[in-house]
């Protein structure tokens, strides 16, 4: 199966018409992108998505699904907020998230949502868990030190 931005061409090897032009000029960007990728429509459905993005998510493909589904209810208001109005995500605003995986299993992802010029709205997505992980580590070793354990 053909996954990320390549999966936006149809059978002749043409975009669809809502697929935005500037998703398709950056297609090899947003496939190379290390951190996950999602354009989304102004509806809220998943136009787009990189490997990457498929990988949090554990679910191929993304395009066609609604982008509130993949995160914790508790996250959704934020980014139904993001959805329609370009106002309500100032560039470069970093949140912290949970996305949700069909399984049930929760991501703690930092999100930097922008608008395109097409009106779509793309979500750069940054797996946060690992780092979280080490860090609860980190503190736990700290405070045993102090405690002389």
């Amino acid at each position: 199966m053909v996954s990320g931005a390549k999966a936006l061409l149809d059978s002749t090897g043409r975009a669809p018409s809502h697929v935005p032009a500037a998703l398709l000029s950056h297609r090899q960007l947003i496939d190379q992108s290390p951190d996950a990728m999602l354009i989304a429509a102004g509806d809220g459905s998943i136009v787009a998505a990189n490997p990457v993005a498929e990988r949090l998510w554990s679910r191929s493909p993304l395009a066609g699904c609604e982008l509130l589904t993949l995160f914790e209810p508790t996250s959704q208001a934020v980014i139904a907020a993001w959805t329609p109005s370009p106002a309500a995500c100032p560039p470069e605003t970093r949140t912290r998230l949970l996305a949700r995986r069909p399984d049930g299993t929760t991501r703690d992802v930092e999100v930097i949502p922008a608008h395109l010029s097409s009106g779509h709205l793309q979500l750069t997505v940054r797996d946060m868990t690992e780092a979280h992980l080490a860090l609860r580590s980190e503190e736990h070793t700290s405070e045993l030190q102090s405690r002389g354990l």
